[in-house]
């Protein structure tokens, strides 16, 4: 008896192994498609059938039963169903050559047709990522920006071969001058402003400023406003800067035109004939 069972253990371990197919309904959440064939499991079990998909939704297996997965992940011509996924969205899979998402130094852009997306950068991060892991992304890499358009050509090839093109225009903006300083000089002198603004008394026969500037910026620009027919008291003369980018700043100067009487009193203050009276005073004491 013990001879014949172990003649029996023999003759079962040198008959190949293989898997009987059994019948049945596979389990919904395990169809796979690849090489146009769909693979199923049991329930109970971990073999693979060839599945067949019966009128009412189900699926049944047909011939005999694989021990290795017949899809494998590495193939990129299949694809695996979800219990969240019903079976013409797990066959539409393969046709997918849709976008999910772009970003741009890691900002998302709406996806079109055709996109556009503004910098003033001349490099960028650009990121393309298709709705489905096993299409493939195709586009034009651009490593230096240059000014105006700069047209990116995307494609995306699915699974059956479908492609879909898409077409993101970068536009390079120019980055634009800021600056608005100046030097201004009044009557040849170099005048300095606090806080954009400065004061000057004339005189009752001064009409207007004799003003030269310079600026900063070859791309700014500069008017003045209010340098003529100054009236006694108080006038204002502005110098308006803009830069190239639109910014603009006011110097403001006040300028303080005196009557008949002031002007006479700061001419005498001003003329040789006050020092000499001064320095005359000055001898005289000090005998």
């Amino acid at each position: 008896m013990k001879k014949f069972l172990l003649l029996i253990s023999m003759i079962v371990i040198l008959i190949p192994y293989k898997v009987l197919a059994t019948s049945g309904s596979l389990r919904k959440d395990s169809i796979k498609e690849c090489e146009g064939n769909l693979y199923g499991r049991h329930g109970s079990d971990d073999h693979w059938h060839i599945a067949i998909q019966n009128a009412n939704g189900s699926y049944s297996a047909q011939g005999d039963a694989f021990t290795n997965d017949p899809c494998p992940l590495n193939n990129e011509n299949n694809i695996t169903n979800d219990q969240t996924v019903d079976d013409k969205t797990v066959l539409s899979q393969n046709s997918d050559s849709s976008l999910k998402e772009i970003t741009i130094d890691n900002e998302k852009i709406d996806i079109k047709e055709t996109m556009e997306y503004k910098t003033t950068k001349e490099n960028i991060t650009l990121n393309i990522v298709a709705n489905n892991e096993f299409a493939k992304v195709e586009y034009d890499k651009i490593n230096n920006l240059e000014l105006g358009n700069n047209i990116v050509n995307i494609k995306v090839t699915a699974i059956d071969a479908s492609i879909t093109k898409y077409v993101l225009i970068i536009v390079r903006e120019k980055v634009l001058d800021s600056n608005t300083d100046i030097q201004i000089k009044v009557d040849g002198k170099e005048i300095e402003f606090d806080d954009y603004k400065y004061a000057i008394e004339v005189k009752n026969n001064v009409d207007a400023l004799d003003i030269d500037y310079v600026l900063n910026s070859e791309n700014s620009k500069a008017i003045i406003e209010g340098n003529e027919n100054f009236v006694t008291g108080k006038n204002e003369v502005k110098i308006i800067v803009t830069a190239e980018n639109g910014e603009s700043q006011e110097y403001i100067i006040t300028v303080t035109k005196l009557d008949w009487f002031n002007s006479i009193i700061k001419i005498i203050l001003g003329s040789s004939v006050v020092v000499a009276i001064v320095a005359f005073v000055k001898k005289i004491f000090s005998k």
